[in-house]
């Protein structure tokens, strides 16, 4: 089994519902055009609450059909280790880049000390902003509210 680490930075951003879905599609829509073959995941998440809100559930179905890749479960685990565990590489690949005198103060510049000396095998990286404004509310009959 191959794991890959798909890292999305921000100067800022709401860390909400509607982050979390459009990351999730995005990461979704890269592994599809990466590998037409995968036509199904699980994910697994911690805890934290913004992966718990009813619109980011009632979001899944679409986003599978919008990836066309099916989620089968979307799990959570109080155990964070996992996550520590594939993130660890990338801080000690930022560190060692910062002690060579580069500065990590923006999205860029974070971007720019992941990916340094050819990065890390297996992760990609991206700066994105999250347009908020595209986020639309609709009833049970699909009329916007």
């Amino acid at each position: 089994m191959k794991i890959y680490c798909y890292i999305h930075i921000f100067d800022s951003c709401l860390q909400n519902w509607y982050s979390v879905a459009s990351i999730l599609e995005d990461v979704l829509t890269i592994v599809k055009e990466k590998d037409d073959t995968i036509n199904e995941t699980y994910i697994r998440l911690d805890n934290a609450g913004c992966y718990k809100s009813a619109p980011l559930l009632l979001s899944l179905p679409g986003i599978s059909i919008r990836s066309q890749i099916n989620i089968k479960r979307y799990d959570f685990s109080d155990a964070q280790g996992w996550k520590d565990r594939i993130i660890a590489p990338n801080k000690q690949h930022m560190k060692a880049y910062a002690n060579e005198g580069h500065s990590i103060k923006t999205a860029n510049q974070m971007k720019k000390a992941i990916e340094s000396y050819g990065g890390i095998a297996g992760t990609f990286t991206c700066v994105v902003k999250i347009n908020q404004e595209k986020q639309t509310k609709t009833n049970g009959n699909g009329q916007e509210l």
